[in-house]
């Protein structure tokens, strides 16, 4: 708005200008992306932890560090 005031006082559509600028509140823009960018990004994180735990060996020695591990953190969980 200060903006339009200081550099725009000139233009005939300067009140146009203002009233839409009044009219849509960014907010009403800002949150629905806001919330798309942030389901996104979570999406992702949690396929990208699925997966990480589905490609964890499970055979031979490494296979049982790895099971006990899990075990371990699950027993071992605070509350």
């Amino acid at each position: 708005m200060t903006y339009l005031r200081l550099m725009k006082s000139d233009d005939p559509f300067v009140d146009a200008y203002k009233e839409a600028a009044y009219l849509i509140p960014l907010e009403t823009f800002l949150i629905p992306l806001g919330t798309i960018v942030y389901l996104r990004l979570s999406r992702k994180r949690r396929r990208n932890d699925i997966n990480g735990m589905v490609k964890l060996t499970t055979h031979g020695e490494r296979g049982y560090e790895n099971y006990a591990t899990i075990l371990s953190r699950q027993w071992n969980r605070k509350r």
